[in-house]
């Protein structure tokens, strides 16, 4: 729980690209070849979690096999994932002032407009992230 208080901290973020939907989950991978905020914010659904995660990385390893037991939950809200080893790295730190990977986002549209509304970064538990998912962030 202590990792999903880093909300509203980062409510500045947007990406979008090609999507790839795996049968069965609902995780698609975002390939971004100009990285921009329209990456994160412009996706079909009106509510959904952003997951930014790095090959190399132990923890997004940890917790990659949790996200995908998520995403094939009944009700789970659509995930789309940003390899941040690939290009890109630079531009979503900067601009979305991300502290470390794993890091997960809840974007959600409010009066017609979509903003990043939760955050957490690290490895939370399959319990940990339903909560997250779940949150009305309006009730903080």
């Amino acid at each position: 729980m202590k990792k999903l208080l880093l909300l509203m901290s980062l409510c500045f973020l947007v990406l979008a690209g090609c999507n790839q939907e795996k049968g069965g989950s609902s995780y698609s991978e975002v390939n971004v070849k100009t990285p921009s905020m329209a990456d994160v914010l412009e996706q079909k659904e009106t509510e959904y979690l952003v997951y930014f995660w790095q090959t190399n990385c132990a923890y997004c390893k940890e917790f990659h096999p949790i996200l995908e037991t998520y995403t094939h939950s009944d009700g789970a809200l659509h995930v789309y994932g940003f390899n941040l080893a690939t290009e890109g790295y630079s531009f979503y730190t900067q601009q979305l002032g991300l502290q470390g990977t794993p890091t997960l986002f809840k974007v959600k549209e409010k009066d017609g407009k979509r903003e990043i509304v939760l955050a957490a970064v690290g490895v939370l538990t399959l319990e940990e992230l339903n909560e997250f998912a779940s949150l009305d962030e309006s009730k903080e």
